[in-house]
């Protein structure tokens, strides 16, 4: 794998229709780009804890804690998705802000509990990452930092375009943030789904 390969991962990840892209989405409507530009970073916060743990659980735990995982992301996602659906109506009237800290809590618990992210560094990128690194640490840690450039620039694009919305009515911006929600609470059920 080259470094333009895993950067063009990087890039499909970013923009790839998810549940962390629907949270960026509510959070960038919400706040726009001044108060979003941060979770950009949330891949960069969040996978270390994964990549290590996938690649230590290769081959040693059961397909049944993916299963598990499954569920308590589900479960995550709609508390999520509910607790923007209702607070949509505060925040777009310039209510109460939980904070930029306490939002990029939330996307990285998304992605923490995201069974998808697990499934990537086992099946896609680890495989590559770990042959790289064996033949020339430089290669793989290249690797990984050609793909990390790659996903938050990309998901800092994404934030850029979805912060235009921040500018509309407090009309559109509740409509548009339960719009976000319910994007999460559909791709909740999906990942409850069994298979």
């Amino acid at each position: 794998m080259t470094w333009w390969e895993s950067a063009g991962l990087g890039l499909s990840a970013a923009l790839m229709p998810g549940a962390l892209q629907a949270f960026f989405f509510a959070q960038a409507v919400q706040r726009g780009w001044k108060g979003a530009w941060p979770l950009a970073f949330t891949p960069v916060l969040s996978d270390g804890p994964v990549v290590a743990f996938t690649l230590w659980a290769l081959g040693r735990l059961p397909e049944a804690w993916l299963a598990s995982l499954r569920w308590v992301g589900a479960a995550f996602l709609l508390w999520v998705a509910w607790r923007l659906w209702r607070a949509a109506p505060e925040v777009a009237a310039g209510g109460t802000d939980p904070g930029v800290q306490r939002s990029l809590f939330q996307a990285v618990s998304i992605n923490w509990l995201n069974p998808n992210v697990y499934i990537f560094w086992a099946t896609v990128l680890g495989p590559p990452v770990l042959a790289a690194w064996r033949r020339d640490p430089w290669a793989g840690a290249g690797l990984v930092a050609a793909f990390y450039a790659a996903i938050v620039a990309g998901s800092a694009g994404l934030l850029a375009v979805f912060s235009r919305a921040h500018g509309l009515s407090a009309r559109w911006r509740v409509r548009l943030t339960r719009l976000s929600a319910a994007l999460m609470g559909l791709f909740a059920l999906l990942l409850a789904r069994p298979g």
